[in-house]
C-alpha cells in the first residue's frame, strides 16, 4: 500500500512565537516548562474570555518566563509552587497589557 510522503519545513517562529518559547523552555529545563504551561493556560483562558488578544498570549508567556527565576525540579511541591506563582505572574501581566479586546 502507498504511504503519503511527509515534508517538513523550518518552523516560522515569527508566525508561531509560542513554539519558539516552548522549545526554549524545554531546552532550559528545570521549572521553565512549568512556567510556560501555567502562563499559557492563564493567557489562553483570558483570550477565550475576551480579555486578551491572540498575539497577547505569546507576550504573557514570554513575560512570565523572563520574570520568573527557574530552578531544578526537586519535588512535586516545587512544581505546584512554581505553577501557582506563574499563574499569578501571568494574570498580573494580562491586567497590565493595554491592548485589550473590546
Amino acid at each position: 500500500f502507498d504511504i503519503a510522503s511527509l515534508e517538513f519545513e523550518k518552523p516560522d517562529f515569527n508566525r508561531f512565537p509560542c513554539l519558539k518559547l516552548a522549545i526554549e523552555a524545554g531546552e532550559q529545563g528545570g521549572t521553565a516548562p512549568t512556567i510556560l504551561n501555567a502562563a499559557n493556560e492563564i493567557a489562553v483562558d483570558a483570550f477565550l474570555n475576551g480579555r486578551l488578544s491572540f498575539p497577547g498570549i505569546a507576550r504573557v508567556v514570554e513575560r512570565a518566563l523572563e520574570t520568573m527565576s527557574t530552578t531544578d525540579v526537586d519535588s512535586l511541591d516545587t512544581i505546584l509552587r512554581v505553577d501557582s506563582e506563574a499563574r499569578q505572574v501571568a494574570e498580573e501581566c494580562i491586567n497590565s497589557i493595554k491592548m485589550r479586546v473590546h
